[in-house]
């Protein structure tokens, strides 16, 4: 590959091979974020819209190559969906778990539960 001759050509090339990538995913992201995002601070935006990319970059090409699926714009769909799925799903993922009381009943099933007619 030639050598970029300008920092504009560099720059250019940068922007190009690793951050077009990432678009179809920060996109679907940012998407998510107009629905969710009510009531979330500038920080929690951001971190949430990290997190969304995140699994756009990480989860998209796991569910790419497993499904066998063949094509760029495919490609760029899946990152996208992932990207906007990912914060809703990991929403209600944390709910369920948040009212599912685990350690509750971890601690009455292992350690028993003090005034439990079964035991």
């Amino acid at each position: 590959m030639a050598e970029p001759t300008s920092t504009l050509a560099a720059v250019w090339l940068g922007v190009t091979k690793y951050l077009l990538p990432l678009l179809p995913g920060a996109v679907g992201s940012a998407v998510a974020l107009k629905f969710l995002g009510d009531g979330l601070n500038w920080w929690q935006k951001l971190s949430s819209f990290a997190a969304g990319l995140a699994c756009a970059i990480y989860i998209a090409p796991v569910l790419i190559d497993w499904l066998a699926i063949t094509g760029a714009r495919t490609h760029s769909g899946i990152e996208f969906l992932v990207g906007l799925f990912a914060l809703a799903t990991a929403r209600e993922v944390f709910k369920e778990i948040n009212e599912a009381d685990i350690i509750g009943t971890l601690k009455r099933r292992y350690l028993g539960a003090k005034n439990d007619p079964t035991n």
